[in-house]
Parts: C-alpha cells; structure tokens; sequence
C-alpha cells in the first residue's frame, strides 16, 4: 500500500483511483520558491516512503510554474498561449529521492467546466473539451506519473533535499 501526503481531497481521490487503497497524510509543506525539480526534491525529502506531487502549469515565457495555485486569477491574461500541464511525483528512498513525471501540451482557452485548479483552462492538443469538461485517465499527467511509479521508470533521481535555505512560495497580495 502506498502513502501518500496530499492536502488536496481531489488529488487523494485520484492517488485512490489510480493506486487502489493509500493511506495518506495531509500535511500542506511550505514550497520552495524554486524551479519545479527543487519543489519536489524538497517535499518528498521530508518524509521517507511517502509520495507526494506537485503539479506545474508552463506557460512559455510567463512565470506561472509551480506558482500556478497562487495566479489561478490570472490565467484570462494567458487565453490562447500554448500551455504544458506537468506533474511530478515524488519519494524518498533511502538515499534517494525518485522523481516520476507525467507531461501533457495543450493551450489555454476561456475557462469552461467545473473542476479544481486550472482544469477549466487547459485545452489538451487535439481535443474539443477542457479538462474540467472531461478528464480519461489518457489525458491525465497524474495518471502518467503514477504509471511511471508503478513501472518503476523515474525521470530522475536525485539526491535528497532536506533543508531549503532560500524563500517559500506565498499568496501573492492582489
């Protein structure tokens, strides 16, 4: 069985879906203002044998990243801007910290559906519905991740970052 740390009920729904029965922890860890390879080295130094994600919106150009829950209200500014919506899955094993991603290209559009985070945004290359309108598990970057996980196919591993000396990411003020 997998443990999973999450402070978000509908990405535990996911893990659920994806991994079957996980424990899981809800301990909401300060992000490093970082790059999104630290954010995830960070957080999954912070327990042994707990997964635990981040998920990335890369907008070319912007500065949304790992930030992307703190500028939700600013994603009409990027309508038509092609997008990646990425997720990583993190662990610490041992020595290591294992990264597994899942990657999926698309574009912004007008918000369309209902759903959490920026779901309503992202339009996947291809297809005529967003996200928050329809999300099969071929769709999902979370779902890849876990694949890789379960396949044993990190797309890095990394050593552990347990202390993070530079600032956190915060709401910004509006």
């Amino acid at each position: 069985m997998f443990q999973v740390n999450t402070s978000n009920p509908n990405k535990l729904r996911e893990f659920e879906r994806y991994l079957g029965a996980v424990e899981s922890t809800l301990n909401d860890l300060p992000e490093p203002d970082a790059d999104p390879l630290t954010v995830i080295r960070y957080k999954a130094s912070q327990f042994s044998d707990v997964l635990v994600d981040d998920t990335i919106l890369d907008i070319a150009g912007e500065d949304i990243g790992v930030k992307v829950r703190w500028k939700l209200n600013e994603l009409d500014r990027y309508i038509g801007q092609s997008a990646r919506f990425i997720c990583l899955l993190g662990v610490l094993r041992g020595e290591h910290v294992y990264i597994f991603k899942g990657e999926l290209s698309g574009s912004i559009v007008p918000a369309r559906g209902k759903s959490f985070g920026f779901l309503p945004y992202f339009l996947p290359n291809g297809v005529k519905q967003t996200l928050a309108e329809n999300l099969p598990d071929e769709l999902n970057p979370r779902y890849f991740a876990v694949k890789a996980l379960l396949e044993n196919r990190p797309w890095r591993v990394c050593a552990p970052l347990p202390l993070w000396s530079g600032p956190f990411q915060q709401k910004l003020k509006s």
